[in-house]
């Protein structure tokens, strides 16, 4: 599902020349501490067109290679500025291995030590496959979207001759590669490994912005999910081109959004075999985000009235601003939508989560839901998954889990098997969105975990390809 990671967006502007640049180049980490917890941090120092070129990341959050907007490098000492959130890195050389400095952040000034490090960092997850694989990947290219779109991604097989059974992996909401890459972890680069074990080729392309993947950018921002889903189909075309793939075995894996627009395509092509549906949001978009900001709520503490109260407001702007064929006069509907909320019994609260803590300022709403216009959204909203799981006639897995914050399990499974009861389903407990053991399960937590995916999850995954052996 949608949910947004902490990443900060920069623009580079050397002002330094490179001078006495071999004590500086390299990479340099981290760990940040502040209010109890780490934060694993790395610079990245270059000389790019004559003046310095200085990258940050966090793999807990997200952010990879981000530029600095600001550096400047002296004989000794260093200053780095972010234009936004407002930040800033200052310290000095202390030897060949050593930066000894000073992260500031929202006035806040926090130690900080860096040292030269060497290779991969950080350390890639312990269930992550690494190079050289065991496997026979090549890269492909498929175009889509009438040639308004060219997906680049690799169809990995078992390193051994023959036709292999195929399986296409559909990522989430958000621009994702193929690897489906959330911070350190990669969990269809996991997830191939299984089932290239199992005997079976996998064919995962970059989304639509990500990647490799390349086009015009107008289709991208104006992609929906069934245009993602016709992408898939243009993937299923491509493997009927090969003569290494069992075109009669061939089927789909789909994750969170994955997982509605499998049964979209399935529904709707006879190419498809079988579907496995993981994190599958049945109940629909709408549910999905409504849950997703009742359990942020919870999490803050807010009483259970208060949530109440602000979500009748939110799904009654959703479910307006996201029905309007002509968006021009958006505003004055989603006005109108909160000035009788106000007046007929939101709670004191409600008000202050719908503002965002501000003055009661509508064009603080405009703001806040003017994302919503993208037609994506619209969609993802309206779109009833039922009706394509009523129709399945192919052999179909649904895995949840338990403790996932932002597809409920019970409700969403109990769904499935109400419309298909054919479909073999399981809440697996104490699993977050990803498919970890999880404690919090919240996104942080996910992210900082050494877990990929749980070996329960897996199991449950490679028994049901074992069933599906001839």
């Amino acid at each position: 599902m949608k949910f947004h990671l902490f990443v900060w967006l920069l623009f580079s502007t050397c002002l330094a020349y490179a001078q006495n640049s071999q004590q500086w180049v390299g990479k340099w980490a981290g760990t940040l501490e502040s209010n109890g917890s780490e934060l694993q941090m790395m610079f990245e120092i270059s000389v790019k067109n004559s003046g310095w070129y200085c990258k940050l990341s966090v793999p807990s959050q997200g952010v990879v290679g981000t530029p600095f907007s600001v550096s400047i490098i002296e004989k000794k000492s260093i200053s780095l500025q972010m234009e936004y959130p407002e930040a800033s890195f200052s310290g000095k050389i202390t030897d060949s291995n050593t930066i000894k400095g000073y992260w500031l952040q929202n006035k806040h000034s926090t130690p900080l030590v860096l040292k030269k490090v060497w290779g991969i960092w950080p350390v890639p997850k312990p269930q992550t496959p690494t190079k050289p694989y065991s496997w026979v990947s090549e890269e492909v290219r498929i175009s889509a979207a009438g040639g308004r779109i060219m997906l680049a991604g690799e169809l990995d097989k078992p390193d051994s001759v023959g036709k292999f059974p195929v399986v296409i992996f559909i990522s989430g909401s958000g621009a994702q590669d193929r690897d489906a890459t959330m911070g350190q972890h990669k969990m269809f680069l996991v997830l191939t490994q299984l089932f290239i074990s199992k005997g079976y080729a996998v064919l995962r392309c970059d989304d639509r912005g990500a990647g490799k993947t390349k086009g015009h950018l107008q289709t991208m921002i104006n992609s929906t999910s069934a245009d993602l889903a016709q992408d898939v189909v243009e993937m299923v075309n491509f493997l009927h081109t090969r003569t290494d793939i069992d075109t009669q075995k061939l089927g789909l894996l789909g994750h969170s959004e994955g997982a509605m627009i499998a049964p979209y395509v399935a529904a709707r092509n006879s190419k498809i075999k079988f579907i496995m549906m993981l994190a599958s949001p049945a109940a629909g978009g709408l549910e999905a985000n409504s849950y997703q900001n009742k359990v942020a709520l919870q999490k803050q503490h807010f009483k259970e009235k208060d949530i109440e109260s602000f979500l009748n407001i939110h799904k009654s702007l959703l479910r307006n601003i996201c029905s309007l064929s002509d968006t021009t006069g958006w505003t004055k509907l989603a006005d109108s939508l909160v000035n009788q909320w106000l007046t007929n019994g939101s709670t004191k609260k409600a008000r202050y989560i719908l503002f965002r803590g501000k003055k009661q300022d509508l064009k603080t709403i405009h703001k806040s839901y003017q994302s919503f216009l993208l037609p994506w959204w619209k969609f993802f909203m309206f779109y009833d998954p039922t009706q394509d799981l009523d129709s399945l006639r192919i052999p179909a897995l649904a895995l949840n889990g338990g403790s996932d914050q932002q597809v409920p399990c019970d409700p969403n499974l109990n769904l499935i098997r109400l419309h298909n009861p054919d479909i073999e389903a399981h809440c697996i407990p104490y699993l977050n969105h990803m498919f970890q053991n999880c404690t919090s399960c919240d996104i942080p937590e996910a992210l900082a975990m050494d877990q990929t995916i749980s070996k329960n999850a897996l199991a449950y995954m490679e028994k049901w390809l074992e069933k599906q052996k001839p």
